[in-house]
């Protein structure tokens, strides 16, 4: 039957950044079809399966995030490998079929989502004076605030660390007071964003003092699930472009960190797109009260809709299909997200045995005179009302 052999299928991975390894797999994959078609196959196409990768950090690198090649690079090189190994076999060259799902989904969606509210580092910029009266390792602690420069900041920041361990260690001892413990840390604050205060123009600052961007970062609490709408970002550390899609005349001047809905403590977002490398903040606005604040998560096309799952019941999100036109944009279709009863049915939790539960047990309540009438329909209407609503927080 070798006459019934008509296609290799020749797939080497997904996401591949660097075009070298792309040509040394189209070299192989080209000398296994022309011998295929030398042992008498008929072989008539060459599927070079996927691999043609999408630049999310726009370094247009070797870097897992990127590609160090365009578009069209890629088709010239499958394209010449081919060609030039059935060239010196002298048969026909095959149809080619590429299997780039995502390369070619990616950029068909954008996930939107609102900040629910903060968790700030401390910022009182008012530092309270230590008398003489006060015990030594808050004077000093306040002498190291004083001294920081450039040219100190290095040792002075190591010297803030010592003390406020000591500081621990003597509350946890019993030789400081809860009010001694909290001064002792509010100094260690002022001492911190003074340390990047003074090297934020410097040619080189200390890793250690780097890395208070990250350990200072405020958390920023995200109205959706990771698990459900980003489960690359938490299982295999995909990096996605995220940023804010308002307020863009102004410049970012917080940093912070992702934290979703969810009670789980990896649902975050610590990892970020940077020029260098990955990046562990995110330039953000301060939250305004009672003002809406929007990110957007880009090139999660492939993959992510599809692989999330109702990790801690969150479900499907809203989706909004838009068609680009020469005057702007047109919504073409709204689809609604999952609502709580049909999250509990996927886990086979029946809504309406659910209410009629609730029911008998209000019917109860009311009969042994534990609530009134008003109070049991209120509880009924506002359970059913709420099973009937969207998994996130509208």
């Amino acid at each position: 039957m070798l006459d019934c052999l008509q296609l290799l299928h020749f797939h080497i991975g997904s996401q591949i950044s660097a075009i070298s390894v792309i040509k040394e797999a189209l070299r192989e994959a080209s000398r296994i079809y022309v011998e295929l078609a030398g042992l008498g196959a008929n072989m008539r196409y060459l599927d070079v399966g996927g691999g043609l990768a999408v630049d999310y950090d726009g370094s247009q690198t070797s870097f897992y995030a990127s590609k160090n090649y365009s578009t069209q690079n890629y088709a010239n090189d499958v394209v010449a490998e081919v060609q030039e190994a059935c060239r010196v076999k002298g048969i026909a060259v095959p149809t080619l079929i590429s299997e780039s799902g995502r390369a070619v989904a990616s950029h068909q969606s954008v996930l939107v989502f609102d900040v629910l509210g903060s968790s700030d580092a401390p910022s009182n910029d008012e530092v309270e004076v230590p008398g003489e009266e006060d015990h030594a390792i808050l004077r000093e602690m306040y002498e190291i605030y004083q001294n920081l420069s450039p040219k100190t900041v290095q040792e002075l920041y190591n010297d803030a660390i010592q003390f406020k361990e000591e500081a621990i260690s003597l509350f946890n001892f019993g030789y400081f007071s809860l009010s001694e413990r909290a001064r002792a840390e509010r100094l260690f604050w002022a001492c911190c964003r003074k340390a990047l205060s003074v090297v934020s123009h410097a040619d080189y600052v200390p890793e250690d003092i780097e890395e208070l961007h990250q350990s200072m970062a405020s958390i920023y609490y995200i109205n959706l699930s990771v698990f459900q709408s980003m489960p690359d970002a938490w299982a295999i550390d995909q990096l996605f472009p995220i940023l804010p899609i308002h307020r863009l005349n102004e410049e970012p001047s917080c940093r912070g960190t992702l934290a979703d809905l969810t009670c789980d403590s990896d649902g975050k977002i610590t990892q970020f797109i940077d020029l260098r490398d990955v990046k562990h903040v995110l330039e953000l606005h301060p939250l305004e009260l009672d003002q809406p604040y929007y990110l957007g998560m880009f090139l999660g096309g492939a993959y992510q809709e599809i692989m999330g799952n109702l990790h801690n019941l969150f479900g499907d999100t809203n989706a909004v299909h838009i068609h680009m036109t020469p005057k702007g944009y047109q919504v073409e279709h709204v689809v609604k997200g999952d609502t709580m009863t049909e999250v509990l049915g996927y886990v086979q939790y029946d809504a309406e045995d659910m209410i009629e539960n609730i029911r008998r047990r209000s019917e109860l309540a009311l009969h042994d005179n534990k609530i009134t009438l008003e109070e049991s329909q209120l509880l009924i209407q506002h359970y059913e009302h709420s099973l009937s609503r969207y998994t996130y927080l509208v």
